[in-house]
């Protein structure tokens, strides 16, 4: 296999895995089709995203107003304690969502980073002031 094809299996391969992630996060066809067309635009974050795939780790070289895929991943953590012992959730054991979220969540802030903004003030439980990296 030449390294076109290769990259073609690759790519490939990352869409499956996008809607298999985007199934357990209750995403509709059409929101997984939006957030993949983006993905595959921004060559920095699909490498993240490809990293994460391959190991289960974040690479965080790709950053925003210096906030990496770990930072976003952190913030979405604190949301999803924050609703973790509702029963309409599924948040507690779904990592498949916090993924998905997280690098959709890369890709708002890519297009506004003002989220930042808001991110920094807010936690996501009962605490006050925001956090900061």
């Amino acid at each position: 296999m030449n390294e076109n094809e290769q990259y073609k299996a690759a790519i490939n391969t990352l869409y499956r895995w996008t809607y298999e992630l985007a199934e357990y996060a209750g995403a509709t066809v059409e929101d997984v089709e939006e957030f993949w067309n983006e993905l595959v635009t921004v060559p920095e974050l699909l490498r993240e995203y490809a990293y994460y795939h391959d190991t289960g780790e974040v690479l965080c070289e790709y950053r925003i107003e210096g906030y990496s895929v770990a930072d976003i991943m952190v913030w979405q953590i604190d949301h999803f304690r924050a609703h973790m012992d509702r029963v309409f959730t599924n948040n507690k054991n779904n990592k498949n969502k916090l993924v998905y979220e997280t690098f959709k969540m890369m890709l708002k802030i890519r297009k506004d980073p003002g989220i930042l903004l808001i991110m920094a003030n807010e936690t996501g439980t009962d605490l006050t002031g925001g956090w900061t990296i």
